[in-house]
């Protein structure tokens, strides 16, 4: 995000143009429904390094899934809507930085995030990239 600015209707957000789409319409374009076996292989580590960026930041996303992994105009891949991303924050000095909380989508969430009163951390997110790249 390049920034974000109000008036007294409407947020806005200044984000980078991203014509590639996303890769949930990129892999449903293909004819077998997924991605060749390099271009996969790419975009699955250019999503890793993106998501550990994010992690180091102490943001955890919460909605990982191909439609959320869009292309810029350089074919590389950049993460979008963090709708329901959180900052990670631990309870005390010697706990592991997490969030509470059910979020996300379905199909991609770990188990332990169907259990409200359960933390969960980063690992949440790249479960969620592993079911993506499955």
């Amino acid at each position: 995000m390049h920034c974000a600015f109000q008036d007294d209707e409407n947020v806005y957000l200044v984000l980078d143009l991203c014509p590639g789409g996303d890769l949930f319409w990129l892999s449903h374009g293909q004819d077998s429904g997924r991605l060749p076996e390099y271009a996969a292989k790419f975009y699955a580590a250019e999503s890793v390094l993106a998501l550990a960026d994010l992690h180091a930041r102490g943001v955890i996303h919460r909605d990982v899934k191909p439609e959320n992994l869009m292309l810029d105009v350089d074919g590389h891949v950049r993460i979008g809507d963090f709708g329901v991303a959180a900052r990670l924050r631990a309870e005390a000095a010697f706990e592991q930085p997490s969030v509470r909380g059910l979020s996300g989508t379905i199909n991609f969430m770990p188990p332990e995030v169907f259990v409200k009163a359960r933390k969960h951390d980063h690992r949440a997110d790249m479960y969620a990239l592993g079911v993506t790249i499955h």
